[in-house]
């Protein structure tokens, strides 16, 4: 379902199959997979007052749930000991998520229950609302 993406390489604020980042690459996939067009973001690396501009339009569209569903977003921290939001993913199911990662491209990933992911993941949210 997800395979297609794994070949797209990272590039920051990249928006499209050439190059995405990681809200480049859950944009691409509502687009084409739910016909969902999600506001842009350019949001450059460490700019965090950027990332709190932007966490409204976040939760106008996305609510936060427990249980993650296919499709849901995954919001994660920069690390577990800086606690400041700068990553999404995407739920794929089996615990897993695909994101764009810089170095690798897109992958998919095992995030629940993953000891790498285990403290840098600040919750799951669900599409409610498009604006």
């Amino acid at each position: 379902m997800f395979n297609d993406y794994l070949r797209i390489p990272f590039l920051m604020l990249g928006r499209n199959r050439k190059g995405c980042d990681c809200w480049g690459l859950v944009s691409l996939i509502y687009r084409e997979k739910l016909n969902i067009y999600l506001p842009d973001t350019n949001i450059e690396p460490g700019d965090y007052d950027g990332f709190k501009r932007e966490s409204d339009n976040f939760a106008r569209l996305f609510e936060r749930v427990f249980e993650p569903e296919l499709y849901d977003v995954i919001l994660c921290y920069k690390s577990p000991s800086e606690r400041v939001l700068n990553h999404v993913a995407l739920y794929t199911g089996n615990g897993k998520g695909i994101h764009a990662v810089k170095g690798q491209g897109v992958v998919i990933e095992k995030f629940i229950n993953n000891p790498v992911y285990k403290n840098q993941i600040e919750g799951f949210y669900r599409y409610v609302k498009n604006i």
